[in-house]
């Protein structure tokens, strides 16, 4: 009798187990689109940076001031970061090596990272 309940534990445990997404349930559909459309064909849906060989990475992100959520999309290089709002709308690039950041309404705003959304270690 304990055997099979202990086997019946285990099997349990490990059929949730199996179900569970890399990145989390709560994001927009979207972004879950993305990351199925990232996996499925190695090709990045929004991320123009994102060569064969280089990782990519979707960080979620709070405005300071309006508490605004972005999505933040990295890959090969450190500082150049796109930026998507909660609706998958384009807002800008941030980058440290240019003059010209293309941020529209969030070019001087302080934007933090709330958590790490998802991350592949090499793109197609």
């Amino acid at each position: 009798m304990k055997f099979i309940l202990s086997t019946l534990f285990c099997l349990t445990l490990f059929l949730l187990g199996s179900c569970k997404k890399d990145y989390p349930k709560d994001i927009p559909t979207w972004l879950k689109h993305d990351i199925a459309q990232l996996k499925r064909t190695g090709s990045c849906p929004k991320r123009q940076a994102c060569i064969q060989g280089a990782g990519i990475w979707i960080e979620e992100c709070k405005e300071s001031t309006t508490n605004t959520t972005l999505y933040r999309f990295g890959s090969i290089d450190p500082d150049a970061y796109d930026y998507y709002s909660a609706d998958g709308v384009y807002v800008g690039t941030s980058s440290t090596w240019t003059n010209s950041p293309t941020m529209g309404p969030y070019l001087n705003a302080n934007i933090y990272v709330t958590r790490k959304i998802w991350t592949a270690q090499g793109c197609k």
